[in-house]
This record gives C-alpha cells, sequence and structure tokens, in this order.
C-alpha cells in the first residue's frame, strides 16, 4: 500500500516506488545548486574549504575528510558516498566532539551517511547525526 502525501504536499513516488517526474525535476534542480560541489568530490577532503562551499552546503565525499578549523557558527553537511565507512580526521589544533557525548577524535561516518559538522568555535567542532559514531 502506498502512502499518500497529505493536502498540499506532492507525492515523490509512485505506487510501485519509482521516483516521479516531479521529484525527478526537482532532485536535478537541488543537483544543479551544489555544481560546486560536484568539483570537491574527491577520494579525500579538507573542511571547511570556504572557497568552495558556502555556510551549510554538502560535501559529498568518497574516502577520508579532515576536519580544519573554521569561523565560529559554521556549518557544513558530509554525505559519504561510499559503500564503506569514512573516517572524520580531526585537524591539527582542532577538537572534533560526537554530539551529545564528551567523546573526541575522529569520527567515523557510516556508509552512504550523512552528518552536520557546526564550528561551535574556531578550533571546537561538533559532529552531529545519527550515521556519524
Amino acid at each position: 500500500m502506498a502512502v499518500q502525501p497529505l493536502p498540499g504536499q506532492v507525492a515523490i513516488a509512485d505506487e510501485a516506488g519509482k521516483p516521479t517526474a516531479f521529484f525527478q525535476k526537482a532532485w536535478a534542480a537541488i543537483r544543479g545548486q551544489f555544481a560546486n560541489v560536484d568539483a570537491a568530490v574527491a577520494a579525500t577532503a579538507s573542511l571547511p574549504p570556504s572557497a568552495v562551499l558556502a555556510d551549510g552546503a554538502c560535501l559529498v565525499a568518497t574516502g577520508a575528510v579532515t576536519v580544519s578549523a573554521g569561523s565560529a557558527g559554521q556549518r557544513r553537511f558530509v554525505y559519504n558516498d561510499s559503500g564503506a565507512g569514512i573516517t572524520l580526521t580531526q585537524g591539527a589544533g582542532v577538537t572534533l566532539r560526537l554530539s551529545g557525548t564528551a567523546t573526541t577524535g575522529n569520527r567515523t561516518l557510516a556508509q552512504r551517511g550523512r552528518c552536520e559538522l557546526w564550528w561551535r568555535s574556531e578550533t571546537e567542532v561538533v559532529a552531529i547525526g545519527e550515521d556519524v559514531t
């Protein structure tokens, strides 16, 4: 049984589970917004690459990501576009903290997982999300 959208909402999949034309167009538009992110897809990456990603943007990564010092209050999202976990590496002089815990240090982002990185200060970054451990 297919889930029906509420009034004012749009279905993203048909009854067979295939994406609707509306969803496909919307997804293409979203991907267009992140054209600069595609250039950042690499085996390894470093955050915050402020010259590449605007605040709140998403980095699509397939390998380790080094989290460097940044500006307090900025945030980035990381999506692991690989079939294995990747390491979020705590850069030099940075404390990488797992949200809701006292745990600091390198973190692991699950395969096909997504997380938010929030710079609490220039050198303290909080990793937020259920896909990061």
